[in-house]
């Protein structure tokens, strides 16, 4: 169940980089329910008005990430994501939606559906729909039962001999139905998890398998901010490079505006695709007044994404557009703002831009020759 996905390794090595890069937090997380399937909760919008702006250019999953989608595109991605992390995951269906399952070390959980019993994820047991009996409490079943690695052998063993008998037949007193196996192998099972005092863990997620924003409280990174995470730096050509998490507002993350640590080393700032727009500032001295160009190193997701940025106050803030990285580290076009000798404030605002994110690295400026 990790390498079970019809995407080629490079897609795989894709998502992985991706993933490092745009939201490291999903990666670092303690909560195992949510570790790297929570981009699905953060990234994917629900949806599926865009899927015509499919580019074929770009493998599925990251017109995925580019325009959303209903259940079954969130729940392709989630799998998706924890296979390329070499995570088990289930495909977990329930009537009228699409979900997923996935291995944690405290047992499999369910992403963006109901609870056990209300779906259908796929067990071994060829006589589990024969003897009327939930494929998906059959499934639970077995991930609990084999964490008792000795006893549950006798379970594989009862299934086997099922398997080698073939069709139902009879020699002498022994049956030969392979559902009678699968029975005895039930009960054997089920003796190991009550012994073992298994404990199925609660679904999670099941308030956004049709919607964009979480009901369940979320945890939000906040990474430890140094001395040189916030260190604006001006070289001997006038030259001013602003790290992300240099913000004079906020200085802390809101939910809206998350500080988080970065595979580059040091720290980044996410600018989170849900939630009311927020502004976020910057203040520095400059060498000299005059024209500068500003650019920026991203990572943006989806494509047709902007940020304004106004230094000093400006009415009229500049249209920085950004470039669709497809989840890789770029820089934007630089663009013209001046600046006072002295101190500046930058001020930087996005429009709603129909839900979608982006991660910054740095800002430099380069005074205009």
């Amino acid at each position: 169940m990790v390498v079970n996905g019809e995407e080629p390794d490079e897609t795989l090595a894709w998502g992985r980089e991706m993933l490092r890069n745009y939201r490291p937090d999903h990666i670092s997380t303690s909560d195992y329910a949510w570790r790297y399937v929570a981009a699905v909760r953060t990234e994917i919008k629900y949806g599926s008005q865009d899927n015509q702006y499919d580019k074929p250019e770009l493998q599925f999953f990251q017109n995925i990430l580019m325009n959303g989608g209903v259940c079954g595109r969130r729940a392709f991605f989630g799998r998706f994501i924890l296979r390329a992390f070499g995570i088990p995951t289930v495909r977990r269906p329930q009537k009228g939606h699409a979900a997923l399952a996935h291995w944690t070390p405290d047992g499999w959980v369910v992403c963006l559906g109901g609870d056990w019993g209300s779906g259908w994820a796929n067990g071994p047991y060829k006589g589990a729909t024969r003897l009327k009996r939930n494929k998906d409490l059959d499934f639970l079943a077995i991930t609990q039962a084999r964490n008792s690695e000795k006893a549950f052998l006798q379970v594989k063993r009862t299934q086997w001999i099922g398997d080698v008998l073939g069709e139902p037949r009879t020699f002498g007193l022994l049956s030969g139905d392979p559902a009678f196996w699968n029975g005895v192998a039930l009960y054997v099972q089920r003796a190991i998890i009550e012994e073992a005092k298994a404990v199925a863990l609660a679904a999670v997620g099941e308030d956004i398998g049709e919607a964009n924003e979480a009901n369940e409280e979320v945890d939000v990174a906040n990474a430890t901010l140094t001395d040189a995470d916030r260190k604006i730096i001006v070289d001997k050509n006038g030259v001013i490079t602003i790290p992300a998490t240099a913000c004079s507002k906020p200085t802390s993350s809101t939910g809206k505006i998350i500080f988080m640590e970065s595979v580059l080393g040091g720290a980044q700032l996410h600018y989170s695709r849900t939630g009311d727009p927020e502004e976020f500032e910057y203040t520095f001295d400059a060498p000299a007044a005059g024209k500068y160009w500003l650019s920026a190193r991203v990572v943006t997701p989806s494509w047709k994404q902007h940020l304004l940025v106004a230094a000093n106050g400006a009415k009229e803030p500049v249209d920085i557009a950004l470039p669709h990285t497809v989840g890789m580290w770029d820089k934007t076009q630089p663009v013209e703002v001046t600046l006072a000798e002295g101190k500046n404030v930058l001020t930087f605002s996005r429009q709603h831009e129909g839900l979608k994110g982006l991660t910054i690295r740095d800002f430099t400026l380069a005074p205009v020759k």
